[in-house]
């Protein structure tokens, strides 16, 4: 009896131990989809990716990537609600983050946020106040008969004759001409050689969460 009940509780262990590895490869999936989708410039999507991975990992860093996901869409679409959303996921990445650092991070960007916020919130008062103001009225100006432009005739006079081509000028432009064709081809030559720099992840765009 108690052989089957061992081994029993080892068939639970391993199936859960499979679940939350085949758990943590999807969330790993979701991850890198959101990742190609963030260095493409397609914020929203990364955002709402980085979302999914972290409902199903549970991994502090994908909230941090989602906040500056929908920080870099604002940029885009001058959406509000965005900046209000990455503020409320900063506070949810520091709840979640067991170190100090992460938490003084968190705490950096809330309060960048919250400047810009408070900016941007004092600018439509502004705005809304202008419209607010009376209108400016002009009074009506009496119809007036517009002048009738006078008529000149300009004598014709007929072009003068267009000088002899000179030579001088023709070898000069074959010069230079060639000239230009040369530098073109070293310049295509030195940039075809050199390899297109790979895409940068510095700055604290994201962070890496597996």
């Amino acid at each position: 009896m108690r052989t089957v009940l061992r081994l029993t509780v080892v068939m639970v262990l391993l199936a859960g131990g499979a679940a939350s590895a085949k758990g943590d490869d999807h969330a790993k999936q979701l991850y890198n989809q959101g990742e190609a989708a963030f260095m493409s410039g397609n914020y929203a999507d990364a955002a709402t990716l980085f979302e999914k991975a972290y409902a199903e990992s549970k991994k502090p860093a994908l909230l941090w990537n989602v906040a500056q996901a929908q920080r870099r869409q604002y940029d885009i679409d001058k959406d509000i609600n965005r900046l209000r959303r990455a503020r409320l996921v900063y506070e949810n990445f520091a709840a979640a983050s067991p170190d100090d650092k992460s938490k003084e991070d968190a705490a950096r960007e809330e309060a960048a946020l919250d400047a810009m916020l408070k900016e941007i919130e004092a600018g439509k008062e502004v705005k809304a106040a202008a419209r607010e103001e009376a209108p400016v009225t002009f009074e009506a100006m009496p119809d007036l008969e517009p002048a009738k432009p006078a008529i000149v005739v300009a004598p014709v006079i007929p072009p003068p004759p267009p000088p002899p081509p000179s030579r001088t000028w023709i070898y000069v432009t074959v010069a230079v001409v060639a000239v230009v064709a040369v530098g073109v081809g070293v310049g295509v030559a030195l940039s075809s050689s050199k390899d297109p720099p790979a895409p940068s992840l510095a700055g604290g765009l994201y962070q890496a969460a597996f």
